[in-house]
């Protein structure tokens, strides 16, 4: 007789969940309503207060030989999201916890601060004797306010669960420090997938890749990428419905299967990305296919040229979709109209009540670029709007309204400054809320197995391909390799644009040109005036290479962002310098400001 093969539930802890959550996924498999052979894995509308009775109610049902729960300490989950800490008392909104009369009693619960399930119970116990065991039946709709620890306990010793799994459960403290570095994942998940590829051995291993954080969802596709996961290994997605409205606090949820190498079946469909060599590409590929779909704030960051626009363009659904370019705002006042719409006579001009971009991308996406050309009253105005309530809805006021709207759709932010300029440029809390999930674009320089690949990409996007396929001489090809490509993909455009000019030119041009191949003259072109990456010259003292009028513009814009830095907005610089008996006009500050 075979021995029965082993079947093995993976999962991270999830803090905004907690520990029940994971009980009512392991409910649905223990109703058989998925199974972990089924090729095509989908179970929608699953109601979390239904899946909390299913131990209670049915006696026999599938169950995982073994279940790793993959946790840190508690202070690495709590550097991520500080929910469990400010949000306890949304128990006391609870609908079930109002229908069975138990407000008060979890108000006096929440007094006493404990983190200690054994703790509330007793006080429980002691106060309110005849609710003690209503309490601890509805605690599970609280537990993800208490440590990890205690929720465990919880799940081993007071869940119904516990005479299923209490023998088979496992705690897995990784040791990650810092749950938004994926290379630390990837490290310690890798070690820990070593370990159990030897310990169950030709086992069924069901991974569970949506919880943990956003970067733990990454670091498992790079393992299955790299053939590193075990070999019956599957990949589902669990996530709830936040784009359904529901006054209840439990959201029904899904379980959906995943692609095992999730990036090599969506890689055709990326094109600037496509057939990619490269591991930060593979990485920004895979966030942005999967962050698109979690509905929070997405920063793109990246230098001029390499694709950031592009990307957005090519995955996302243009349905209910606005964008902007922050560099174009030249005025407070029409930036936040345009941004959050304005009201009949909010200014001159404004007739009728008027919708603006977070309206138009309502339910959709909402694109941002250059967002460090912000002024900083505009950044107070969006750091306040992407504040969201429990339903993750953005509060927008429009301009000279004092209503507050509510809207609903993905931010995606874009800039080519690095992390730490704008952890300088804009404000601090403006910066937390747009970092929360964050893909880097890398330059063409740290990509060199791509250049090719590259080439062939933006020859065809030119639509030179329909002329003649992209030029690879190996003349050519090591050229292109050798290049820094400060302009990134723009470089690559200017070379295929000389190239494809000079196949244009009739033979007496060409003999005009004195250039007897389109390489040579698309090597000296280039060359010529693309590329080195030239140090700037200061033109405040490089006198001798600067006239007198580039020396005054650039003078009086570094002097503008220097006002604009300290004092925020030009009205705040206007009103400083009228203290001193001087005038200076907001859209004479404005000119100094965006000169080129």
């Amino acid at each position: 007789m075979k021995n029965k093969k082993e079947n093995i539930y993976i999962t991270f802890h999830y803090t905004t969940h907690g520990i029940a959550y994971m009980k009512h996924i392991l409910s649905v498999f223990y109703l058989e309503n998925c199974k972990v052979e089924d090729e095509k894995i989908y179970v929608n509308n699953i109601s979390q207060d239904a899946m909390n009775e299913v131990f209670d109610k049915r006696k026999k049902g599938f169950l995982f030989d073994k279940i790793y729960y993959l946790t840190s300490d508690q202070s690495t989950f709590d550097k991520i999201s500080q929910r469990r800490f400010k949000y306890r008392k949304n128990i006391l909104i609870d609908d079930f916890v109002i229908k069975k009369r138990m407000k008060k009693i979890y108000t006096d619960v929440i007094k006493q601060k404990n983190v200690k399930i054994i703790d509330d119970k007793n006080f429980v116990k002691k106060k309110y004797p005849k609710k003690c065991d209503l309490f601890m039946e509805l605690i599970w709709r609280d537990m993800q306010h208490y440590p990890i620890k205690e929720q465990i306990i919880w799940f081993k010793n007071y869940s119904n669960a516990k005479e299923k799994y209490s023998h088979n459960f496992e705690e897995k403290n990784l040791g990650i420090n810092d749950l938004r570095d994926t290379e630390e994942i990837f490290n310690k998940l890798n070690k820990f997938i070593k370990e159990i590829k030897n310990k169950h051995k030709n086992a069924n291993f069901m991974v569970n890749v949506s919880l943990g954080s956003n970067e733990t969802q990454v670091a498992w596709h790079i393992l299955a990428e790299n053939n590193l996961m075990p070999k019956n290994s599957n990949f589902i997605s669990t996530y709830d419905k936040k784009g359904i409205y529901t006054d209840t606090r439990f959201k029904n949820f899904l379980i959906k299967k995943q692609a095992l190498k999730l990036f090599s079946k969506i890689s055709n469909n990326l094109r600037i990305y496509e057939n990619t060599k490269s591991q930060s590409r593979i990485l920004a590929n895979i966030k942005m296919k999967t962050y698109i779909k979690q509905g929070f704030t997405i920063l793109l960051i990246g230098e001029r040229g390499t694709g950031k626009t592009q990307l957005v363009n090519e995955v996302i659904d243009k349905k209910n979709y606005a964008e902007a370019n922050c560099a174009s705002f030249d005025d407070d006042n029409k930036t936040e109209a345009d941004l959050f719409g304005y009201v009949k006579g909010a200014f001159t001009g404004a007739d009728k009540k008027t919708d603006g971009l977070f309206h138009k991308a309502k339910d959709g996406i909402l694109f941002l670029d250059e967002i460090h050309h912000l002024s900083r009253r505009v950044q107070a105005k969006l750091m306040t709007a992407l504040s969201t309530d429990r339903n993750n809805n953005f509060t927008i006021r429009r301009l000279k309204s004092n209503k507050i709207e509510k809207i609903k759709c993905t931010v995606i932010i874009a800039s080519n400054n690095t992390i730490k300029e704008l952890r300088e440029k804009l404000y601090p809390d403006l910066f937390d809320r747009i970092t929360q999930l964050i893909i880097e674009f890398p330059p063409l320089r740290e990509t060199p197995g791509d250049r090719e690949n590259d080439w062939k990409s933006i020859w065809k996007q030119l639509g030179f391909k329909k002329h003649f396929e992209a030029p690879d001489e190996k003349e050519l090809l090591n050229w292109l390799k050798s290049l820094d490509l400060y302009g990134n993909f723009r470089d690559l455009q200017k070379i295929a644009i000389y190239y494809h000019t000079f196949m244009q030119f009739s033979k007496e041009e060409k003999k005009e040109l004195n250039y007897n191949s389109p390489f040579k003259f698309t090597q000296a072109e280039f060359s010529k005036y693309f590329s080195k990456k030239k140090k700037e010259k200061n033109p405040l003292l490089d006198i001798e290479n600067f006239s007198i009028e580039e020396i005054k513009k650039n003078f009086f814009k570094k002097f503008a962002e220097k006002l604009f830095s300290k004092f925020g907005t030009a009205k705040k610089i206007s009103d400083f310098y009228e203290t001193k008996g001087e005038s200076i006009t907001t859209r004479t500050l404005y000119n100094w400001r965006n000169k080129k």
